[in-house]
């Protein structure tokens, strides 16, 4: 039995939902279940019951939680006694794709920390096989990847096998994105052969393999150009009226910032997935649980 162990047992009991308390500890529901069935394993009690009401603890259980209770707030004390002060230093760092709803929780994050000490903050847009391998690495303590539905099993086994854990962020169908001044920006609908004549803008480390995985890109389209950082898109598609881009849903102030517009596809139906992962039994400091409910505000927004 560890702190851990401990933490997540008591934010149960707190909550009295498996479901919220997942959510408070940015753990998916089946990892924080199958966590504390090992610490009821290893202890020899139930801890937990499930009712209509939720789930409350057992007598053993009580008994077990109020001393655990104890113990886990003399060794937070006690830890933060030989800890210097954290409360004006940031130290994060952050890998994901280049997604716009990611960089603007970032600038909502970074509103909050004018009045700290020491900042040091690491934001690094990468493929989904470099972020998985920097969460891996110690390079970033948390990251976002994402992942096309058809490879749903095989990211899946990819995050178990390297020892990560993950929580759903956004679900989502690419949609086009393109200047208002686009030949196409006239319909509605598009289909993908009317797509044939224009240059389709990608991101270069999209096209990374996980280990023998699918590439993230479906289409074969025979203009392509290739970017590698996501400033540039902007400006291309702004004023390259013969571009477009897949994309996630954008913020209605920044496609008309940039003159953008959005259009569905009626050939392309897959669902793209963006999950946080981490380390196993990482511990979240509270600036990553603020940069991550900044995330899900944008997400909320975009919805």
């Amino acid at each position: 039995m560890n702190t851990t162990q401990m933490k997540y047992a008591l934010e149960i009991a707190q909550t009295g939902s498996i479901t919220a308390a997942a959510q408070n500890l940015f753990l998916s529901q089946p990892n924080l279940s199958k966590a504390i069935k090992e610490l009821e394993e290893e202890i020899g009690i139930k801890i937990f019951v499930r009712s209509t009401k939720g789930v409350k603890p057992t007598r053993e259980g009580e008994e077990f939680l109020a001393n655990a209770r104890v113990i886990y707030e003399q060794i937070v004390n006690f830890d933060s006694m030989y800890t210097s002060d954290k409360s004006n230093k940031t130290n994060l760092t952050f890998c994901g794709p280049r997604a716009t709803y990611i960089s603007l929780a970032f600038t909502d994050f970074l509103n909050t920390l004018h009045d700290r000490k020491q900042i040091f903050v690491n934001i690094r847009e990468l493929g989904t096989k470099s972020t998985i391998e920097h969460v891996i690495g110690g390079e970033a303590h948390i990251g976002v990847v994402r992942y096309v539905d058809v490879s749903e099993n095989y990211m899946m086994t990819i995050l178990r096998e390297r020892g990560l854990e993950y929580v759903p962020l956004l679900e989502f169908e690419p949609v086009l994105v393109m200047s208002e001044k686009h030949p196409l920006a006239v319909k509605e609908e598009i289909c993908e052969s009317d797509l044939e004549e224009y240059i389709e803008l990608v991101h270069g480390d999209m096209q990374e393999r996980t280990s023998g995985g699918r590439h993230l890109l479906r289409r074969n389209a025979q203009k392509r150009i290739y970017l590698y950082e996501r400033g540039t898109q902007g400006d291309i598609l702004s004023n390259v009226h013969t571009t477009y881009m897949w994309m996630s849903r954008i913020p209605e102030n920044v496609r008309r910032a940039g003159g953008l517009v959005t259009r569905k596809c009626v050939d392309r139906k897959e669902v793209n997935r963006d999950v946080l992962i981490y380390r196993k039994g990482h511990i979240f400091s509270e600036d990553e649980k603020a940069l991550i409910e900044c995330i899900r505000q944008r997400i909320e927004g975009i919805k």
